[in-house]
């Protein structure tokens, strides 16, 4: 996220399905395996909401059972290629490719 700070941006926040539709094309063509965007519940467990604004978050594209907060410290969101661009809750000091918007 302080990279996207640097460049005067922030990570991608997704708004509804067809901005998602073009992030993933976008990841797809590029190869990410793993890549973060910018929704957390770390401000309120399970309150997930946009990372930079702290904006409602409203659309979600889980994968399966997540969020799970496994561990209790999942409070960032990735976004998983091998498991059809569906997301994650994974704890945020994990090292993945991330995008960011002006």
């Amino acid at each position: 996220m302080s990279f996207c700070k640097t460049v005067g941006g922030k990570l991608v926040e997704i708004d509804n399905y067809w901005e998602f539709q073009v992030l993933s094309r976008m990841a797809r063509n590029r190869r990410f395996p793993n890549f973060w965007i910018g929704i957390t519940d770390m401000y309120s467990e399970g309150a997930w909401q946009k990372a930079t604004t702290q904006g409602r978050q409203s659309y979600f594209n889980w994968y399966g059972s997540e969020p799970n907060s496994h561990g209790g410290y999942e409070n960032c969101v990735e976004v998983k290629a091998r498991r059809g661009m569906k997301w994650n809750d994974r704890a945020c000091h994990i090292r993945w490719r991330f995008v960011c918007e002006k």
